[in-house]
């Protein structure tokens, strides 16, 4: 089971302090993240809360989006990693 199918079985929503230790970030990254729109969330009261299903949705999206370096080859064709 990969990290954001294990995301979508939880039922509460994830803290800040989850997602930080999550994506190997200072919980101020990921406030500056939520407040940008760079991560989906939502607030209750002054607290800033995850939806599980919506980080693994936009884990996928990001892991997905970083595929490795095209290398060129002798030839000069470029070939993915």
């Amino acid at each position: 089971m990969d990290l954001a199918e294990s995301l979508e079985k939880r039922t509460t929503a994830l803290t800040v302090c989850d997602v930080a230790a999550l994506l190997n970030v200072s919980e101020r990254q990921v406030y500056k993240l939520a407040s940008d729109g760079g991560i989906p969330s939502f607030r209750i009261g002054g607290s800033v809360r995850f939806d599980p299903a919506a980080f693994a949705s936009w884990l996928r999206q990001r892991i997905a989006g970083a595929k490795p370096p095209a290398r060129v080859e002798a030839n000069g064709t470029r070939k993915r990693a």
